[in-house]
């Protein structure tokens, strides 16, 4: 039984709660939260212990889930690579690219697993859409991604997720930022964007998203000489279309999937052994490319 502690108990983490009880190989040692009452009043709820300090949670477990705030990610991962703890550290892994590269430069081969908590990637409508993509030489991704919620991050909350899969369905990271325009609310805050990735082999990625539009859109289009292949993440929902719409095939539907649940049991394998499905390299590489569309560190 693997020990594991929890680190953040806002939405994310209570989330986690109700999952954590569903993986045999997963026992919860305690949690952690800034709100110290809050986390002791979890604690009690959940039957079990509410730490003070971070030292003090990662010198009982062998692994942390962390559902803090992304400015916290870094300090956090830093001192479990101090403590050999494996850590599940929610997306985007970090705050910036300079925290991005710091990060891949200090993480030994040999340190502790980290996976990152892209949650798409966790399903496996995904899994399936992207074997389709291969088989049908897929040569152009469009993104749609719309929340209503002007609170949350356009591109390190919103827009990551997106990033994240265009750059696993290239199988690559070596791209360039073609075209990025962004639309910002009267306080600054990107609530619009749109960006376009190319990569070598002449695959064209758009990314399109929206958090003040109240409905809420997630979805992947490939398209191939012939048709498409449509990936709606609201519903779990994989299909093929013609291209003149006249036949549609469904390749894959399961709307009771619980992508949160299967990161928990992909982590626990990692644990064991298996490769993370969403690396500390993959989350490092969606934190420089969403730094990069906005005219950061090249």
């Amino acid at each position: 039984m693997l020990r594991l502690g929890l680190i953040g108990v806002g939405i994310v983490g209570l989330r986690y709660l109700d999952c954590i009880p569903l993986v045999d190989d997963l026992r919860l040692v305690g949690l952690l939260d800034v709100r110290q009452q809050h986390a002791q009043r979890i604690a009690l709820e959940r039957n079990t212990t509410a730490f003070r300090c971070a030292r003090h949670l990662l010198s009982e477990v062998d692994s942390v889930i962390i559902a803090t705030p992304t400015s916290s990610h870094y300090s956090y991962l830093t001192k479990c690579l101090s403590s050999r703890c494996a850590a599940l550290v929610e997306k985007p892994l970090c705050a910036s690219a300079a925290e991005a590269r710091a990060l891949l430069s200090l993480w030994p081969s040999t340190g502790p697993v980290v996976q990152v908590g892209h949650i798409e990637r966790y399903r496996e409508s995904f899994s399936v859409f992207q074997a389709r993509c291969r088989e049908m030489g897929v040569d152009r991704l469009s993104f749609y991604r719309q929340a209503g919620d002007s609170r949350r991050d356009a591109i390190l909350d919103l827009m990551i997720h997106d990033i994240d899969m265009a750059l696993t369905l290239a199988g690559q990271t070596d791209c360039r930022v073609t075209a990025y325009r962004e639309a910002k609310s009267a306080t600054g805050n990107v609530v619009e964007a749109f960006l376009e990735l190319s990569f070598p082999g002449a695959l064209t990625c758009h990314l399109y998203v929206n958090n003040v539009v109240r409905d809420r859109v997630r979805l992947v289009i490939g398209e191939y000489p012939g048709g498409l292949l449509r990936l709606d993440l609201l519903r779990n929902e994989v299909t093929q279309v013609t291209l003149d719409g006249s036949r549609t095939v469904v390749l894959y539907s399961n709307h009771q999937e619980n992508a949160l649940l299967n990161g928990l049991v992909k982590f626990a394998a990692a644990l064991k052994g298996a490769r993370p499905p969403v690396s500390l390299q993959d989350g490092a590489h969606a934190v420089i490319v969403s730094e990069l569309c906005r005219g950061g560190a090249q």
